[in-house]
Order: C-alpha cells, then sequence, then structure tokens
C-alpha cells in the first residue's frame, strides 16, 4: 500500500473511530500537543489541527492515542474507550507498518 493510499484509508477508518493524533513531518517538526483533526483536504494533502495542510510525502509518522475520553458531565468521571485491538486489527490487515509503544500507536509512514 502507498503512502497516499494508507492516508486515504486511515482517514476514512477514524472518522467512525474517535481519536487523537500527533505527528511527525520529514523536516523533523513534530506537533506539541494531541489533536483530534485528521482530514485529507485534497489528494496529495492531509490536515492536523495543528499543522494545517501538508503534503502526504512529507509525513514521517503519525502517533495514535487509542483511548477516546468521552466528557459525561461535571459530576460524572469522562468515560474512555480503548480503541487499541480495533486500531491494531485494521492496521495488520491492511498491512499497514506500526509499532506499539506502550498505550501509543505510531504509524510509520512508508515512500509515497
Amino acid at each position: 500500500m502507498t503512502k497516499t493510499e494508507s492516508i486515504q484509508f486511515l482517514v476514512d477508518f477514524f472518522k467512525e473511530v474517535n481519536c487523537s493524533f500527533n505527528v511527525r513531518l520529514t523536516n523533523g517538526k513534530q506537533t506539541s500537543s494531541w489533536d483530534t483533526l485528521f482530514i485529507q483536504p485534497a489528494e496529495s494533502y492531509v490536515e492536523f489541527g495543528q499543522t494545517g495542510p501538508v503534503r502526504i510525502s512529507e509525513l514521517e509518522w503519525i502517533d495514535i492515542n487509542p483511548i477516546e475520553q468521552v466528557h459525561l458531565g461535571c459530576r460524572i468521571p469522562d468515560k474512555l474507550i480503548d480503541h487499541t485491538e480495533r486500531i491494531i486489527t485494521c492496521l495488520d490487515e491492511n498491512a499497514i507498518q506500526y509499532t506499539q509503544m506502550d498505550k501509543t500507536i505510531r504509524v510509520h509512514m512508508g515512500e509515497s
């Protein structure tokens, strides 16, 4: 699977699975905090909330926090939903390279 195909697949997958993301670009820039926005505004671009649109070819890796935090109210603790198994199964089935570090899943973006 090419880098562009992987991105298209991941964007579609994460429309249904609410997670947060951190990204590193090939120029060494890394986002400083986690963000929930992950879209593909144009064929050759991807956008995360803090980075704005960047070329897919500039992605080195995407970190995924598989724990979804659902706010239920002021006096009720947030609900935590762990999507780890679902994400790993999906990545394995689609031969997308990743490593798991504690609870974070790092998707390695290969050549385009």
